[in-house]
């Protein structure tokens, strides 16, 4: 999990999420990871993510 959480966090900061990469700056990946596109990326992976 760790290396596909680090993946997913990459992708982000490369731009590669669909959206622009952030700015110069200090980010959290809560605060830099959009939740949906983490559990589409996730399941993509094959992990099952279940809401309590």
């Amino acid at each position: 999990m760790s290396a596909r959480g680090a993946a997913v966090a990459i992708e982000t900061l490369l731009g590669l999420a669909g959206r622009s990469g952030p700015k110069t700056g200090l980010f959290l990946p809560e605060t830099l990871i959009e939740p949906a596109h983490l559990v589409k990326r996730l399941e993509t992976f094959g992990v099952t993510v279940r809401t309590a």
